[in-house]
């Protein structure tokens, strides 16, 4: 391993890559049922017109997933949720960099 170089261990250091695989099946096959249990109830209701205000709808998206406006407005709470949920959204992306 070079030294020089700043990285991380990927895989939990598990030596062999295919246990993470074998391990996946199962993930996926009760995540699709779950995602398939919710679709499914989500056809039984009636369907509305969701691109009716395009503007509106991407303010609420900014304002509400982005910026986390609702759980901001505790201070000290949304403080630590604002600090968890960019946690994450920055592992993502260095996790999928490092991946590529």
């Amino acid at each position: 391993m070079n030294t020089a170089e700043a990285t991380r261990q990927i895989y939990w250091n598990i030596s062999h890559v295919w246990v993470m695989y074998v391990l996946l099946a199962p993930t996926l096959v009760v995540g699709g049922y779950g995602l398939y249990r919710r679709i499914s109830s989500w056809r039984r209701g009636l369907p509305l017109a969701r691109f009716d205000q395009p503007v509106a709808r991407l303010k609420l998206l900014l304002n509400h997933a982005l910026a986390q406006k609702r759980t901001a407005r505790d201070r000290y709470a949304g403080i630590f949720h604002l600090l968890i949920f960019y946690g994450f959204i920055i592992l993502t992306v260095a996790t999928t960099v490092v991946a590529l």
